[in-house]
């Protein structure tokens, strides 16, 4: 029998008191797919962190080929051969995508950068593997996908016999992500090991040769892709039945809570057109679906219904009182205006900070946070801990750093601390990415469960999601509303089709058609 080319033996990593990883036993075989699953917090990328170099264990071995190694670095595991793309991205900003990808080995003659044979080798490489990017554009021009794609390529550039992938697809479009997984095939039949940590079942059915399950920081299953099925790998990732519950449609309505008439925006100092005479609304009662594929004008939709921008054109109303060109992010708040931001990271926490911190932003100017121009830090902390309580964020240390939690965690502080205020409008951009399947659930429960009281705004590329949620779905495509339909006059593949734009060419499908 031919020796695995990783072996985890016994491997545990604590931080503090918290154990990430108890007694890991792990075997990977050369060129195969291998997948690792598991609830968020769950020890999955603390794992894979380990494999990467980037924790060292307290206890355990790791073997490659049979022989024991200490990674102690990443660089000492690319020379092992085993190179990482994270969930959270590593990129430099203000950087192009070229200078990213080759920024550990760049291409140089008498010690200068040869750019033009970086951004023809990226470029090569984009298109071998099906990654869409542009080579010169910088990191911050970016929209999040593109990111995404980037950091693929990163590691692909240094050609490793082992690639580690965590929650690869999370921000890739249905389409981008099939691309992916064919990708994925590829390297496997030409040798390579792919090590892959996902919360979507389907994928792993698809795709993986073994399937390994991880809960609270052990494993409790590891098998063969073709002797499991999905709902057998989500009762071992949560330790009981899931049931899915059926759509529930909302047709009474109220009051218009935000209405757009007409609004466009443009790139900032690009000249180019993000919205295109935009108009839409959002009502009471009900879930507003945006569809689209990434850097089809959702995120500036999203920004300028939440103050971070002014529409170029055009009036925003909400709650009838006309607030476009002089709105800001500190207003919206005051107008009962809550936001889940498409990057956790970025834009959605304070990383650095405590999780009390981050979870009291927003409620501390106003009672029982607030007293005068001091923070009650006792009724601070006891909103902190009724959200990680009520949400389920793991671990559950208010004073811990928000980084220090899994991406799925970090979602679900976001979300707790946006939906406790009962704000009246939700904004929400891909609430479920890179989350859990029982905590996805638990944020569709919660979002739908606010529509009586409120309107929500659903921005997502998930046809699912957007199917399953929405009491009405309009597709967004190259800045314009290209269609406005109840679900049920959808399916998900026409829905696919309109969000490539298909709608505007002969023989497209229209809404209605069950094709």
């Amino acid at each position: 029998m031919p020796t695995p080319i990783i072996q985890l033996i016994g491997v545990t990593k604590r931080f503090g008191s918290f154990v990430a990883n108890q007694a890991i036993d792990l075997t990977i075989e050369a060129g195969s797919i291998h997948a690792i699953v598991g609830e968020n917090g769950a020890g999955k990328s603390t794992l894979m962190k380990t494999l990467a170099g980037l924790h060292m264990p307290e206890e355990g071995r790791i073997l490659l080929r049979g022989e024991e190694v200490m990674l102690r670095n990443p660089e000492a595991a690319m020379r092992h051969g085993i190179g990482m793309v994270h969930q959270h991205f590593s990129l430099i900003d203000s950087l192009t995508v070229t200078e990213n990808v080759v920024l550990s080995n760049p291409p140089q003659r008498a010690g200068l950068f040869l750019k033009r044979d970086a951004e023809r080798q990226v470029k090569e490489l984009a298109e071998k593997y099906g990654l869409a990017v542009d080579p010169r554009r910088r990191i911050l021009e970016c929209r999040v996908g593109v990111q995404q794609r980037a950091e693929i390529l990163k590691a692909l550039y240094r050609n490793p016999e082992v690639l580690i992938l965590d929650e690869p697809t999370a921000v890739l479009t249905p389409q981008e992500a099939t691309t992916l997984m064919e990708n994925l095939r590829t390297l496997r039949d030409r040798g390579k090991t792919i090590i892959f940590i996902t919360h979507k079942l389907q994928e792993v059915m698809s795709i993986a040769d073994r399937v390994t399950v991880m809960r609270a920081g052990r494993v409790v299953m590891e098998t063969e892709t073709a002797r499991t099925s999905p709902n057998a790998l989500a009762v071992a990732m949560v330790g009981h039945e899931l049931f899915a519950k059926p759509r529930q449609v909302q047709r009474e309505v109220g009051q218009t809570l935000v209405e757009l008439d007409g609004v466009s925006c443009y790139s900032d100092g690009l000249g180019s057109t993000r919205l295109d005479n935009v108009s839409m609304s959002l009502r009471i009662g009900e879930v507003l679906g945006v569809a689209g594929v990434e850097g089809n004008g959702q995120s500036e939709l999203v920004e300028i219904i939440t103050g971070l921008r002014h529409p170029s054109a055009g009036a925003l109303r909400i709650k009838g009182v006309n607030v476009g060109r002089s709105s800001s992010p500190a207003e919206m708040r005051r107008l009962g205006v809550a936001h889940v931001p498409e990057n956790r990271i970025s834009t959605g926490l304070a990383t650095t900070a405590s999780l009390l911190d981050n979870l009291v932003m927003g409620a501390h100017r106003s009672a029982p946070v607030s007293r005068g121009v001091w923070i009650d830090q006792g009724a601070a902390r006891n909103r902190a801990k009724t959200l990680i309580r009520e949400f389920d964020v793991r671990p559950g240390d208010i004073d811990a750093d928000a980084e220090s939690l899994s991406g799925g965690n970090m979602q679900k502080a976001i979300v707790a601390r946006e939906l406790s205020g009962d704000p009246e409008i939700i904004v929400v951009a891909h609430p479920t990415r890179g989350v859990d399947i029982g905590a996805a659930e638990f944020i569709y429960d919660q979002l739908l469960s606010r529509r009586q009281k409120a309107g929500v705004l659903l921005v997502s590329s998930d046809l699912d999601e957007i199917l399953r949620l929405s009491d009405r779905i309009v597709v967004m495509y190259q800045g314009r509303v290209m269609v406005e339909a109840l679900p049920e006059d959808l399916t998900a593949e026409t829905l696919g089709l309109l969000m490539a734009g298909m709608q505007a060419g002969k023989g497209a499908p229209r809404v209605g058609d069950k094709a």
